[in-house]
């Protein structure tokens, strides 16, 4: 006879998964995965850093070169079966901008990042920067609802950015997609 107890997700809980770790809802990973497969062909890379229990990767196509990295064990085990953000959003800076690094001409990332005055300013200034200003196109931002990563024990704001890389990008508007209304998180989260 065996009896498993599992609790609840809480931000007194979260923390036993990972230190700075926000999982994903699987709703929101689809749907990431799914505006990222419009440009997706057969053979491209796919990388999710930072996997977590892999809410992202696993929507990633079979017809894709798929990679996740997870650097803590627990979670890494929970990724193979089927993006924190760090003190002011420093380390999802980092990661966006390592990913956009790894990305050839005509790739594209679709990004979770914290919605706050301080990641923006660094947004705004590595996007106006020389190194690439010129090869960047910003093309969408979803701003999240708060209760996006609620079972994570956070209400922080987020937004989804997708991003291109092209070597000769022209800068156009950017189109935004605003579902901070929404005040629960589902699989039938019209998006």
């Amino acid at each position: 006879f065996l009896l498993l107890c599992v609790a609840e997700k809480n931000s007194k809980t979260k923390s036993l998964e990972g230190n700075d770790y926000f999982a994903t809802p699987e709703p929101i990973g689809f749907k990431m995965v799914e505006w990222l497969s419009l440009t997706l062909k057969a053979g491209d890379r796919v990388l999710e850093p930072s996997a977590g229990h892999g809410a992202i990767s696993r929507w990633f196509p079979s017809y894709t070169q798929n990679t996740i990295i997870e650097p803590s064990e627990i979670l890494s085990q929970s990724a193979k079966r089927v993006t924190p953000f760090g003190l002011r959003g420093k380390t999802a800076f980092e990661h966006l901008a390592k990913a956009f690094e790894h990305l050839t001409d005509g790739g594209r990332l679709a990004v979770i990042v914290p919605a706050t005055k301080t990641f923006e300013k660094r947004l705004t200034q590595w996007l106006e920067s020389d190194d690439v200003k010129t090869n960047i196109g910003l093309i969408t931002v979803i701003h999240l609802p708060n209760v996006t990563f609620k079972r994570a024990g956070t209400k922080m704001p987020t937004n989804i950015l997708i991003i291109d890389k092209k070597s000769d990008v022209t800068k156009f508007k950017v189109n935004e997609l605003d579902l901070r209304d929404i005040d629960y998180i589902d699989e039938n989260v019209p998006f």
